[in-house]
């Protein structure tokens, strides 16, 4: 059961008791001697969770209960990826998970998976679905996310990351809510790996995102400035109320509340644009009618 734009959806998928025994049963391994730069290496070693041919009948059944709800919605191609996102995010985070991934089909069937665990889920699905995927790792942050192929036309180039093939990839985070571009990562990442999954499709929800991304980034630095301008203007209200110089009393306290309606105005869509992760469109009409973009 998971939550989409403010709806519950629930399907049932088999639970394939040989394949989960058989996937407990693998003993998987780091590449020996592999280091990040290694990519070729690497890339295969992902790519073995992503493509795995004894999973395909578990991600056949799994998107088949996503398009279902994409038939009862009447959803588009970009609302079809924010609905896999949210499918995703939604799974437990696992604190607790080993260094060596579990299978995608493990993760649904325990509930349960840590970043790259999730991202390779939603790789898996959005790979099958024909779009242009990569694993995105940020070492410093010992984060990993998903990466969906874009256009290089109005993406934004601090979000999006070059693969080895040429392309462009946008972080697709699988861990929280987030629009496309953002990631859980705490700081700006120093160094990233893009290792390629799958050669599809470009995903045109991007150019919106950005927008909707760069005004969120944005708007966070100017609420902060705002407020403290504002507990500055309260306190020379504070100071001059003390002095009972009633003109620049009253004359301040004005400043402050047409300042401060002004503001709780602008932190209120703030707010409400961080809530419509799973909506990129809805959020950049959103943003366009307040005269925001």
């Amino acid at each position: 059961m998971f939550t989409f734009r403010g709806t519950s959806y629930s399907f049932d998928i088999p639970y394939d008791t040989d394949l989960y025994t058989r996937l407990q049963a693998e003993q998987r391994r780091w590449p020996a001697g592999c280091t990040w730069e290694d990519n070729d290496r690497i890339g295969r070693y992902y790519n073995g969770y992503v493509h795995d041919p004894a999973t395909d009948a578990f991600f056949t059944s799994l998107i088949t209960g996503l398009h279902e709800i994409r038939g009862q919605e009447g959803l588009s191609d970009d609302e079809f990826v924010e609905l896999c996102t949210a499918f995703v995010q939604q799974i437990p985070y696992d604190e607790d998970a080993g260094m060596v991934p579990r299978s995608p089909a493990e993760v649904v069937y325990e509930n349960s998976g840590d970043c790259d665990e999730k991202s390779l889920l939603l790789i898996g699905i959005l790979a099958r679905e024909g779009y242009g995927t990569a694993l995105i790792i940020f070492p410093d942050e010992a984060h990993a996310v998903a990466g969906i192929r874009v256009n290089r036309t109005g993406t934004g180039e601090d979000c999006a990351l070059a693969g080895e093939d040429g392309s462009l990839y946008y972080p697709v985070e699988a861990t929280m809510p987030a629009y496309l571009g953002e990631t859980g990562c705490r700081t700006q990442p120093v160094s990233s790996y893009v290792y390629v999954t799958s050669t599809g499709e470009e995903c045109s929800l991007a150019v919106k995102a950005a927008a909707v991304g760069g005004w969120k980034k944005a708007e966070q630095d100017i609420l902060a400035a705002e407020k403290g301008r504002l507990n500055e203007l309260k306190e020379e209200i504070r100071d001059i109320g003390s002095s009972a110089a009633a003109g620049s009393y009253n004359a301040l306290v004005s400043v402050y509340n047409r300042g401060a309606a002004n503001y709780n105005q602008e932190f209120l869509i703030y707010q409400t644009i961080c809530g419509m992760t799973d909506d990129c469109a809805g959020a950049h009409a959103l943003l366009v009618a307040n005269g925001f973009l």
